[in-house]
């Protein structure tokens, strides 16, 4: 017949596995959650961080785009003082601003503070040659120099997005 001692220790010795049992799966459960979270996460950033390379390369083109049409629109004129913009080329360099802008905005949001910072002086930059290019009195070599320096930038933005992305690893 069983005793009352060899009842107990039955039931501690099942409590006590059931309940290691208990604490050891909530702890690999909730290791589990975190880690597909954690990448969850990561996967996000890496989304927006190509949405932030894509808008970047849409502003560059967008840029060279108004660029060359100016040029082709110079092409041969002796006197750069008396030209218009076009308005399909007003349009290019106010889409190119937007697309820099928002590509800021992208880095901002997983917060990736030097590109953030890169891109502010892009957008700097853009906002300069949109300016010598809608003044009356264009002089190409200015904005040639504005272009250099936004192809410096640009090239050292993406830099930092390979970088960015070489750094998203678990």
């Amino acid at each position: 017949m069983v005793t009352m001692l060899e009842l107990l220790d039955s039931a501690v010795k099942i409590g006590l596995g059931a309940a290691i049992s208990g604490v050891a799966t909530y702890c690999v459960t909730k290791r589990n959650q975190t880690h597909e979270i954690k990448m969850n996460i990561l996967g996000y950033k890496k989304e927006l961080l190509k949405d932030c390379a894509y808008k970047l390369d849409q502003s560059v083109s967008l840029m060279n785009e108004s660029k060359d049409s100016v040029r082709r629109q110079l092409d041969g004129v002796q006197d750069e003082t008396h030209w218009i913009l076009t308005d399909e080329q007003s349009v290019n360099m106010v889409e190119a601003f937007n697309r820099a802008k928002e590509s800021r905005t992208l880095a901002f949001i997983i917060n990736e503070q030097e590109l953030v910072g890169l891109l502010t002086d892009y957008v700097a930059v853009l906002e300069k040659e949109q300016k010598y290019f809608k003044s009356k009195t264009l002089k190409m070599s200015l904005v040639n120099e504005c272009s250099g320096e936004r192809k410096r930038i640009k090239n050292s933005i993406m830099i930092k997005i390979g970088d960015a992305f070489a750094s998203m690893s678990i």
